[in-house]
């Protein structure tokens, strides 16, 4: 039965993470596809960014074109993150499988996304740095985004725990090896170019 707003998944998730990735996994297919595109893609924009859109001659349309760019790299970083983490957690005695892994993923960025229409609600040109008031907001949302950004890490911790039923710990680990995978082609094409160059 319907509760209402503030029962719905996405601010349910802020609150209790682990029990609404229990209650919900393998529903909500249209807020899953936005949160891990969108979600993923919030995760990379910050204040500073923002201003400088604002600030630009055709800042509304350079913004839209800049979110559509955003979400269609945020769904294959979303992907391939999901890839990554499924393989190395399941090295680590992970169970979830890959679907799991992408639906926890996704929720557990609703931080980055409350961030970004924060941002975008209130980052206009009144709160733009002027003579009179020099970067004085600018703190102020540098602030709640790095506080929304912790909010956002403990969400990514507790929700893949979930799903790969151990501990945060080995959480932290498996995503540490599936960063250091993600950077090994990056390595090899740096060797190789630094290679090409030598030679």
């Amino acid at each position: 039965m319907d509760q209402g707003i503030l029962y719905h998944p996405a601010l349910q998730v802020l609150i209790h993470p682990r029990d609404t990735i229990r209650r919900t996994l393998g529903k909500y297919g249209g807020w899953t596809l936005f949160l891990g595109g969108m979600g993923t893609a919030a995760e990379g924009l910050d204040v500073d960014t923002l201003v400088k859109l604002f600030q630009s001659a055709a800042s509304t349309w350079i913004l839209v074109l800049g979110l559509v760019l955003a979400f269609m790299l945020g769904l294959l970083l979303w992907v391939v993150s999901a890839a990554l983490l499924r393989l190395t957690g399941s090295w680590l005695g992970g169970q979830a499988n890959f679907t799991e892994v992408r639906y926890a993923l996704a929720w557990s960025t609703m931080p980055s996304m409350l961030a970004l229409l924060i941002n975008l609600l209130f980052m206009g040109p009144v709160l733009l740095p002027s003579a009179g008031n020099p970067g004085g907001p600018q703190t102020l949302f540098g602030i709640l985004n790095f506080a929304l950004a912790v909010w956002a890490l403990v969400l990514f911790l507790g929700c893949l725990s979930e799903v790969q039923r151990f501990s945060v710990w080995r959480v932290l680990g498996s995503s540490l090896v599936a960063l250091l995978l993600l950077a090994i082609p990056f390595l090899i094409l740096g060797l190789l170019a630094g290679v090409a160059v030598g030679v």
